[in-house]
Parts: C-alpha cells; structure tokens; sequence
C-alpha cells in the first residue's frame, strides 16, 4: 500500500477509535497510543507533513479527554515547528486547537494561556491579511474576557469586539461563519452583564438567526468554516482529516465545531431574551428559547455524530433548559405573575434530584434564590431569608469566585440584609457584619442594577448617621436611580428611593415641600407601573393629605390604594395586616430637600428628580 494511502487509512482507524470507544479502557488507550505513534513516525520518514500535522491535532484531542495538561502541552512543539517552517494555515489550526481546549477545563478559565495564543494568531493574521482569522480570533477573545474573572473583563471584552468589528465588513458573512453570530452574542451578553441593554442589537439578532436564506453560520451538525484569505497551505492541506477544505477557489478553509442551527437560535433567543427582560417581548423569547432547548434535549439520537458528542449536546440543552426555566421565573417575579413563578418553581424542584442537575452547586444556588425570591414576593420573610441563606449562596471572597456565582450571592446577601434590618429580627446584631462582606463586591460592582441596587441599600444602613449626611447619601442614591432609568427605563430603583424619601424625611411633616415629595414619589410609582410600589406610595399619598385636610384627594388617594392593594399577592398582604412588617417612620427632624410635583429639579438644585 502507497504511504499517503496507508497513512490516511490509519488517521481515519484512529479517530474511529477515539470517537466509538470507551478511550479510557486501558488496553483501547494503549491500542490508541500504538496508531497515532506509527502514524506519525510514517508520514515523518515520507515527508507527509500535511497527515503528520492531521495526526499531531488529533492526539492533543485524544490525550486533553484523558489528561488536559498532557493534551495542551503536546501541541507545543508541533506549533514551534509550524512556525519555524512558516506552516501558517498550520500554525492557526495548531493555536486554534490550543484555546478552545484550554477553555474546555471544567472549574476555572485559563485566560492568560488562551490570550497568548489568540494574540500569537492576531499578529500573523494581521500581518498576512487573512482578515476573516482576525475576526474569528478577536470574537474568540472578546468570549475569554467576558468569561474571566478580572476586574476590567468587561471592558477588554468590549476592545476586542471593537477590534473585530473594524474588520468585520471587510468580510463576507460566509468568509466568516458562525463568528459574526458569535460576535452578536457577546456583544449583547457585555451589554447585559453591565446592565446596559441593546434592544435594537437583540431584535436584529434574532431577525438575522431565523432569515433561512442565509448562507453563512452553522450547518445542521454545528460544522462551519473560516477562510484563510491569503495564507496558502498548498499541499499541506491537502490530507487533514477534516481540519481544513478547499473552497471552490482552491482557498483553505480552517473547520470549526459550534453549535448545530437548531441549538444556535435557541442561544440567540436566551441572550436576547436577558437582554430585553424588562419589556415583554425578553418573556415571549425567553418562552421561545425554552421551548427550543426542550424540543432538543427530548431528542435521545443524534445522527452522524458520535455518541460522545451527541450526549454532550443533550446535557448542554438540559442545562440551557434549566436556566431558561430560571429566567422565566425571575421575570415573571418582575411582572408580578405570580402563578408562573410557581409553575416554574414546581418543575425546577422536580427536576434538582435528575442529571445533570443532581449535586450541582451552579443549579442548587438558581433554585434557592428564585425561591427566596418568590417567598419575599410574598411575604414568607422566614422562609426567603432560609433559602437565602444556604452554604451554595454565601457571598465569596473578592476574587475566589466566577461572576455569575458572585453576582448571585449578593443579590441573595442584599435580600438577606433587608430582611434582617428589621430592629425586631433576632438576626437584626448581624447586619453590620453583612453589609461590610458584600460592600467590596457591590461598591463599584461593573453592572450599574447591582451597583444601585447596593447603593439603595447602603442608603437604607445608614440612618444612624446625622441629616445632613442623609440627605447627600439620598441625593446621591436618587441621581443614580434617575440615570438608570434614563438609560435603561427601569424606573423600579427610582421608586423605591423617592417612597423610602418620603417616608423617612416627610412621614409627620406639614407643608408645601411634603405635598410636593409625595406627588414625586406617587409619579414615580405610576411610572414603574408595579402594584408594591403604588400601593406605598397611595399610601403615602392619603397619610398626607389627610395632614393637610385634603378629604377630596385623600379620598381618591384611597381609592388608587384600594386598586393596587388587590392586585398584591395575598400572603403579602396577610404579613401587611397582622402587622408582620416594621413600619419606615422619620425622626421628626426637619430635612431642607426641594422636590416638586412631578419631580423637576428646584432652583436650589437639592433634589434631582424627572418625572
């Protein structure tokens, strides 16, 4: 048999073997181990060198399932000697393979060794004008960051998605593949992790992931292919095992493996989903994306793909599934649909005792936090400060955790906090404590919701300090609350604060101003359009002007009360009426804050409020 021949027929036992059987049976990694040595030792002695690089990538593959410090470490020398040789269609294969594996280590990202490889990339690609490698590497970088756990993440992530968005025209969709999608998603993905929503960016998305006209993107087995512009392999793409085509120009292509269609516009529907959350079009995509993930994951046989893959393909729908589910819950939190919240609640804890949930930290802490959720939605303190509470939601110490499981502990430890700050709470002595364990991670936190969020309850802790001191730490925590609504219509923040305002500075007073600061307050509740806030701030209403000897708007403020107190959940409104709730009274001191009737800003400028 020919040596080209023989070595082709020996690449393709090997992988058969890799992909069909159990590689960790000892006498099948030996049997394994023996192929791809001979292979390589025969493409060596007949200068093979396009099967000999074939047979290199695929033992770090097969060596990374079983030891993935020996499978990265294996691809240093064939990456030295393909850019010693100046084998750059190679050399890109080669680095390519280095990051994705080093993203695949369960636990931890390996940030620094990835941005070596993917800035080892950038510089031939730039240099030699494959500008679709550019984009891909720049995408894929932007992906490291938005995954790390450094403070700047975010920033380096938006840098990297500028970098290829300067070369992204320059391509063409097909050039590039699945990468601009890949590009969208993080693009959109930073903007949420900031809390800075893109609705015009999250509907062009999905606009363009369900066009079936196009021709770039995922194939239906998540196959796809970047173009190597001008960095011609010739013969040393010529056998590789898939790991590169020709194009019909005789151009390279370098094959990547992503996501199949199906499972992509799942994705797309998820991320643009978190996006838009506050509008209910983020609930009908997010209802979209959980029906996608579902359909998916029923499906038990995956045609032409091995069964490794295809396992893997179902479990990462089941987890996707699960957090759709997670996120259908909070928004139906947000939008007060109770009934949802419960149906999502009942079906997640039907499902923590099955895999891939069972004994999972990550699926454990979402369960917990939407039920403490729910449960202070309702009034059942005892019972959201118990879910709150468990070992999973802890809140880490700065740097010792990823984002996602920081950020959702101290969401859980700000809920915890207003809970116990309740003088009549036998864990009301822990307060201080708390505060000061979630303050260095919520202070200067990069998404402004979980910033201002803390911020209101850092206003809340602090009415022990003097007025003076007061007054500037709520005019401070109301411009905050105005810039977000500005930016981002969530006009939740602002609420809260102006209710919190007139309850704490203008519960007893009479005059012109209070008038005047219930007014914004009621504004601002009408604004966000939630019945808790309404109801406050109706009840505020009727307690002023009852002060003032208003009868008439008294009693219509009565009757807004009325219509906002039934729309709560009853078991809210049980704890209201039996007094289960500790009343926000002011100290009678006299606090000079200007507010008018709808909100504007006063001549002296004390408070900065629109309407």
């Amino acid at each position: 048999m020919p040596p080209r021949e023989e070595a082709k027929l020996r690449l393709r036992y090997a992988s058969l073997m890799i992909e069909e059987t159990d590689i960790e049976a000892t006498d099948i990694s030996s049997r394994i181990e023996e192929i791809l040595s001979k292979q390589i030792s025969l493409c060596g002695r007949h200068r093979l060198q396009d099967l000999k690089f074939a047979a290199l990538h695929l033992q770090a593959r097969y060596q990374f399932k079983t030891n993935h410090r020996a499978g990265l470490k294996s691809l240093d020398k064939p990456i030295a000697e393909a850019e010693t040789f100046q084998h750059i269609a190679w050399v890109y294969a080669l680095r390519f393979l280095k990051v994705t594996l080093a993203l695949q280590i369960p636990g931890r990202v390996e940030v620094v060794p990835a941005l070596q490889q993917l800035h080892a990339i950038q510089g031939h690609a730039e240099r030699r004008g494959d500008r679709a490698i550019y984009v891909a590497c720049c995408a894929l970088e932007a992906m490291v960051h938005l995954r790390s756990s450094v403070a700047d993440r975010l920033e380096q992530a938006q840098r990297a998605i500028a970098a290829a968005r300067s070369l992204q025209l320059q391509v063409t969709a097909k050039e590039l593949g699945s990468f601009g999608t890949l590009l969208d998603l993080i693009d959109i993905a930073s903007g949420v992790a900031t809390g800075s929503p893109d609705r015009q960016k999250a509907d062009a998305l999905v606009m363009s992931i369900l066009d079936k006209d196009r021709e770039n993107g995922s194939s239906e087995s998540g196959t796809f292919t970047v173009l190597i512009e001008r960095s011609f392999g010739g013969n040393l793409t010529f056998d590789t095992g898939g790991i590169f085509r020709k194009n019909a120009e005789r151009k390279d292509e370098l094959v990547f493996s992503w996501l199949p269609m199906e499972d992509l516009r799942a994705l797309c529907f998820h991320i643009s989903a978190l996006d838009s959350h506050l509008h209910q079009k983020g609930m009908h995509y997010m209802n979209e994306a959980h029906q996608r993930f579902r359909e998916s994951a029923k499906r038990r046989t995956i045609t032409g793909i091995p069964p490794a893959v295809a396992l893997a393909r179902i479990e990462w729908n089941l987890v996707l599934d699960w957090y759709s589910m997670f996120a259908i819950g909070l928004m139906a939190c947000s939008h007060d649909d109770h009934t949802t919240v419960s149906n999502v609640l009942s079906e997640l804890k039907k499902r923590i005792s099955q895999p891939p949930y069972k004994a999972n930290p990550a699926f454990t802490r979402t369960l917990a936090y939407l039920s403490s959720i729910s449960s202070q939605t309702n009034g059942a303190l005892d019972a959201a400060l118990a879910a709150s509470s468990i070992p999973e939601l802890c809140v880490p110490e700065k740097g010792h955790a990823t984002p996602a499981r920081t950020d959702i502990a101290l969401l859980a430890a700000l809920n915890r906090l207003l809970i116990i700050r309740n003088p009549n709470h036998p864990l009301h002595s822990t307060t201080d404590t708390l505060f000061q364990q979630i303050k260095p991670l919520a202070e200067d936190h990069s998404n402004q919701y979980l910033r201002t969020a803390f911020r209101l309850v850092a206003t809340f802790q602090g009415e022990g300090a003097a007025i003076s001191h007061q007054k500037n730490t709520v005019q401070r925590c109301v411009g905050i609350a105005r810039q977000v609504g500005d930016k981002t219509q969530n006009f939740e923040f602002l609420a809260m604060i102006m209710c919190y305002f007139v309850a704490r500075f203008f519960a007893d007073s009479v005059g012109e101003k209070s008038v005047q600061a219930v007014l914004a307050a009621r504004s601002q509740a009408i604004k966000n359009r939630r019945p808790v806030w309404k109801a406050v701030a109706a009840g505020l209403c009727v307690n002023t002007y009852r002060r003032h000897g208003f009868a008439d708007k008294a009693d219509e403020a009565v009757r807004e009360f009325e219509s906002a107190w039934g729309a709560l959940p009853v078991g809210l409104r049980a704890v209201v009426e039996g007094g289960g709730e500790a009343d926000v009274d002011a100290e009678g001191e006299e606090v000079d804050v200007d507010v008018d009737a709808e909100g504007e800003v006063d001549a002296d400028g004390d408070i900065d409020v629109v309407g």
